[in-house]
């Protein structure tokens, strides 16, 4: 799955098939984790959260991307299969997120990679990113002030 393009009210949501299985496993445990990870800077984020399944047919029609139709083919024949926005396998997982820890890489990487070969010479991990974590009152309220940032820009 890949993450869509953030909208207002939601932390993370996805597309998925009605039809296969992920949406069973998210009925009988909504707790979910996404984690990102990027090799180049070795940074990371992981996201525990609440997984919630949508089929509502407006957010769908106004979340939708003509791109899906390669995750959902047309099945001949069947008009209520096409790919587009009104297809009946398309459904949503949008993710409430409660917990989010992330990593950030606080040097440049010449200087990484010598905190490595530090480490490995004295016996001590290095010290190359900075771990944070936010709370879920902390990422609503951020929430709250992306919402009014938005609004005030229209």
């Amino acid at each position: 799955m890949q993450t869509q393009r953030r909208t207002a009210g939601t932390d993370l949501w996805f597309v998925t098939n009605w039809f296969e299985g992920k949406l069973d496993e998210i009925a009988q445990d909504p707790h979910v984790n996404v984690s990102y990870y990027k090799d180049r800077t070795r940074d990371w984020v992981s996201v525990s959260g609440k997984a919630i399944i949508s089929r509502d047919r407006d957010l769908i029609q106004g979340l939708y991307k003509p791109d899906w139709k390669a995750w959902f083919p047309e099945e001949e024949g069947n008009p209520r299969r096409d790919g587009g926005p009104k297809d009946e396998r398309i459904a949503l997982i949008l993710v409430e997120a409660q917990l989010v820890t992330y990593s950030k890489t606080n040097k440049p990487l010449p200087l990484v990679l010598f905190e490595v070969v530090k480490g490995m010479v004295t016996g001590s991990a290095p010290k190359v990113a900075d771990v944070r974590t936010l709370t879920e009152s902390e990422i609503r309220t951020a929430a709250v002030l992306e919402q009014n940032k938005g609004s005030e820009a229209r």
